[in-house]
């Protein structure tokens, strides 16, 4: 962003570039428009991301292992940002919470489930993110008519929350 201040100043971008010895790197390249001698010539620095590119590629596999993961369980599990919304719910939470991902990602939790402001879930969320401490209780939601046993853990993020519907067995 500094960068794009500069007059004259480019980022290409990055490259596959091929080593003498066959190995093929992955090279960032940053050129300057320059002035020598009344000639315009061009500065260009290429500098080796090969690591930073293995990083993210290790990144997005396990981004992609742990999606695969939480989407498999049958519990249900969610994410919410430091404002509350919801950042990802997998299958069993849609399923057990009766709601479509898409309509409530993005989401402020308080807004979509109106009824557990002021309840056990509301105090314990609120509880857990400002101790930064992991909280676990069970507790009866009439509006889904369901017993669930909940696990909010707190992170610099917000909060993840497992949750198993434990209705049959209480009965």
């Amino acid at each position: 962003k500094v960068a794009a201040k500069i007059e004259g100043l480019e980022h290409s971008g990055m490259w596959r570039h091929q080593l003498k010895d066959g190995r093929i790197i992955h090279v960032g390249i940053t050129s300057h428009d320059l002035e020598f001698q009344r000639r315009p010539p061009k500065m260009v620095w290429a500098h080796d991301v090969t690591e930073l590119k293995q990083s993210e590629e290790k990144a997005r596999q396990l981004a992609k292992r742990l999606e695969t993961t939480f989407n498999s369980i049958t519990e249900g599990f969610y994410t919410l940002d430091q404002e509350w919304r919801f950042t990802y719910l997998n299958p069993a939470a849609e399923r057990i919470l009766q709601v479509k991902r898409d309509a409530v990602l993005g989401q402020v939790v308080w807004e979509v489930f109106k009824d557990a402001v002021g309840t056990t879930f509301y105090r314990e969320y609120h509880r857990a993110a400002a101790e930064k401490r992991t909280i676990t209780f069970q507790e009866f939601y009439a509006p889904l008519q369901a017993w669930v046993e909940v696990w909010v853990y707190p992170s610099d993020e917000g909060l993840a929350v497992y949750f198993l519907d434990i209705t049959k067995a209480r009965d």
